[in-house]
């Protein structure tokens, strides 16, 4: 048993660290062109590479490992053995009985989710930092506590963090200021509630003294007693209709938070056409709008007409509802890219916010914070035909990731984001999160197999198709897609 264990790799990753080793020690030897005196070396890796396909069952991961064993299995091939017939090995079978992995690790499971939150978490920053840093699309609870891990590792994560925890910390210390002012007025009631007890008990002290003095004043005469009694009666009588009633109860009434449908919007918009799809845009400010319109003039939120159409500025994220009235955003669906055309669906909705900071600078220290009003509001717009592709890539350099993604963009893919990745290493997948973009991640799976061939990189495989519809935990925006892909062997 031992010297079946010792004739193979326990795993990939100790399959490409060898690999690795490898190539760094033949380098010298790799390159002259003459492997002869290695060849023992090779033949010994390529035998206990083959035997690892024994405890390698993951389809992602049997073809890295395939890859690396047809390299080094070519290069047992000598220059006097190369007219001879030749065929590349083969990985073994998997055998569960083997005690080799039945899928991949719990690490590179974790790491591939940590890559995808990265990913989303970047798509933000760079929406955040081309708006402009508009404060709506800033984190809070749980998105931002998730962010924080990724700020050390990505330079716009990091100023999204930082701006996100200025952001919360306000809100917060602007609800303690509520809560004290609540307190406040709470105490100032009672105390009126109590001094309006303590002046009725003066009024009914005063009424007792005056009918004592009336009460004496009687005995001096009959006409005295009877008119005394006459007054006594009256200012029994008016005291009696006089009676102060017991105060109504004093409540503090405090305005309740518009609460909004935070129902994702239905993508493709069944209940209108298929081809576009409703929700809320952010659409600036009056002194720095959004909005241009068919002139390519900019437009004031306040001016925009219902059933008008306009175009945006920038990149702005769909979502599917309003702001709450503490400024909280709804969930996304989707991203509407700049120049985009939009049309109005409902009137624009104002929200009063804190001004820049540029703004904020030049106002006096004492005085209170400057504000502005931002709006927004519902709009429709076409579903793109120009879905949005991530490339994360496994590559020596960045060349081979940039002409693929010049081919794309040229097959109308928008390819915003080029990212080196280790964790692409032997990964060849195009993940999708709705259904809806089912069709454009098989196009896509199409235009990158052609330009694979129109580039003549054999080493490349053709990425398939992944659907992760149902994946629960984070998601990639509507309309975007991620392309995995090693180029490690693109020549």
């Amino acid at each position: 048993m031992a010297d079946e264990i010792n004739s193979r790799f326990s795993s990939l990753e100790d399959l490409q660290h060898a690999h690795v080793e490898l190539m760094k020690a033949l380098r010298p030897t790799l390159g002259s062109g003459d492997t002869s005196s290695v060849k023992p070396t090779i033949v010994e890796f390529v035998e206990r590479a083959k035997n690892t396909g024994a405890c390698i069952q993951d389809p992602a991961e049997r073809q890295a490992a395939q890859n690396i064993l047809d390299y080094w299995s070519a290069e047992t091939v000598s220059v006097e053995d190369i007219s001879k017939d030749w065929t590349p090995d083969k990985l073994l079978p998997f055998d569960p009985e083997a005690g080799g992995k039945t899928g991949p690790s719990a690490e590179r499971l974790a790491a591939r989710l940590n890559a995808r939150k990265k990913i989303q978490l970047a798509a933000a920053a760079r929406l955040w930092k081309d708006s402009g840093q508009a404060s709506g699309y800033l984190l809070n609870g749980s998105a931002l506590t998730e962010a924080e891990k990724f700020a050390q590792e990505d330079r716009d994560i990091n100023d999204l963090v930082l701006a996100s925890r200025t952001k919360v910390g306000t809100e917060r210390r602007n609800k303690w200021i509520i809560v004290v002012i609540v307190a406040l007025v709470a105490v100032i009631a009672w105390l009126l509630i109590d001094r309006a007890a303590e002046q009725r008990k003066l009024a009914q002290l005063e009424a007792q003294r005056s009918a004592a003095i009336a009460d004496r004043a009687a005995t001096r005469s009959a006409e005295q007693v009877d008119s005394q009694e006459v007054k006594i009666k009256a200012l029994t009588q008016e005291l009696k209709s006089a009676k102060l009633s017991a105060p109504a109860e004093i409540t503090e009434t405090v305005p309740e938070s518009v609460v909004l449908n935070q129902t994702r919007a239905r993508i493709g918009a069944k209940e209108t056409s298929p081809t576009t799809l409703r929700g809320f845009i952010w659409l600036g400010s009056d002194a720095a709008p959004n909005l241009l319109d068919n002139a390519g003039q900019p437009v004031k939120p306040s001016a925009a007409s219902v059933g008008g159409s306009y175009s945006v500025t920038k990149n702005l994220v769909l979502r599917t509802a309003l702001p709450s009235a503490d400024y909280i955003q709804s969930d996304s669906a989707g991203i509407v890219p700049e120049q985009t055309t939009i049309r109005i669906v409902a009137a624009p909705v104002p929200y009063r916010r804190p001004a820049p900071a540029a703004s904020k600078a030049a106002a006096p220290a004492a005085a209170p914070p400057p504000t502005t009003v931002q709006y927004w509001a519902q709009i429709e717009v076409r579903i793109s035909d120009q879905p949005i592709v991530y490339v994360e890539y496994a590559a020596a350099d960045a060349a081979s990731a940039q002409t693929l993604a010049q081919k794309l963009k040229s097959q109308g893919f928008r390819v915003p984001g080029v990212e080196a990745s280790e964790l692409a290493k032997g990964i060849d997948e195009i993940h999708f999160y709705f259904a809806e973009d089912k069709a454009a991640a098989e196009r896509l799976s199409t235009t990158v197999g052609a330009a694979l061939k129109e580039l003549q990189w054999s080493g490349v495989q053709a990425p398939k198709v992944v659907d992760l519809t149902s994946q629960k935990g984070p998601r990639n925006f509507p309309g975007v897609l991620e392309l995995w892909i090693d180029l490690s062997s693109a020549k």
